[in-house]
């Protein structure tokens, strides 16, 4: 297993979206140490946020969605250490567009 550690938050409403999100990482070899609704349900881009300045992290949780690095519309950098993770995952109404996982989800 890498050593990464992520949370994965539902921002789109879709039940059971990330503990399903969850397994898919898991999948990657990616932990993940919590799993959560978001703040609200109306986040239209699906973000990765950086929470401390390990960049390697930010880049393989985003090319497990086949999202290069520079891709501002969905990487944020966003430290908050006390957090506990390398990487915020929001999950947006994009969630369908990231092939792999929608798959996976099975909700196309």
């Amino acid at each position: 297993m890498q050593d990464i550690r992520i949370e994965i938050l539902n921002g789109c409403g879709i039940d059971g979206v990330a503990a399903k999100t969850t397994d898919f990482f898991r999948s990657k070899q990616i932990d993940v140490i919590k799993s959560d609704n978001a703040d609200r349900y109306d986040y239209s881009k699906t973000l990765i946020i950086g929470r401390n300045e390990n960049i390697e992290s930010l880049k393989t949780v985003a090319s497990c969605l086949k999202i290069t690095a520079n891709d501002t519309n969905h990487i944020k950098i966003n430290p908050d250490e006390s957090l506990g993770v390398d990487v915020t995952i929001i999950l947006g109404k994009d969630i369908e567009s990231f092939n792999e996982l929608s798959k996976f989800l099975d909700i196309n």
